[in-house]
């Protein structure tokens, strides 16, 4: 009968526990409150954690965003840079033509592409 009798106050005790976890009782026993400041500053520092995670993820959205401008501007750059070299290259083929005496100037109608057959 002492099993029995075991038993059933390990079964209803369990149970007791987890009624007062339910109705809130074990809020307000003393070991509790003091522990509360604690869980409070842990709850603080997991909150931290995910903003500063938040944080992070759209900085790195912005750099690769940064990144892929900055890659196009270096490609525009390139672009530019090339066609003022080759504007550059053809009046001065003009002036030192010119300084020669030729009376050659810049095309004023657009050149016709003859095509192969």
């Amino acid at each position: 009968m002492g099993q029995v009798k075991k038993m059933t106050e390990t079964i209803f005790g369990g149970v007791k526990r987890g009624l007062e976890m339910v109705n809130g009782g074990f809020l307000t026993s003393n070991r509790m409150r003091h522990e509360l400041k604690y869980i409070f500053f842990v709850f603080i520092l997991v909150m931290a954690y995910v903003n500063n995670h938040y944080n992070y993820d759209r900085q790195l959205r912005k750099r690769d965003e940064l990144r892929i401008q900055a890659e196009d501007m270096k490609y525009r750059t390139t672009d530019i840079r090339s066609k003022l070299t080759t504007k550059g290259q053809r009046t001065q083929l003009l002036i030192d033509l010119e300084n020669l005496g030729s009376t050659v100037t810049n095309a004023q109608t657009q050149p016709i592409i003859v095509k192969k057959k």
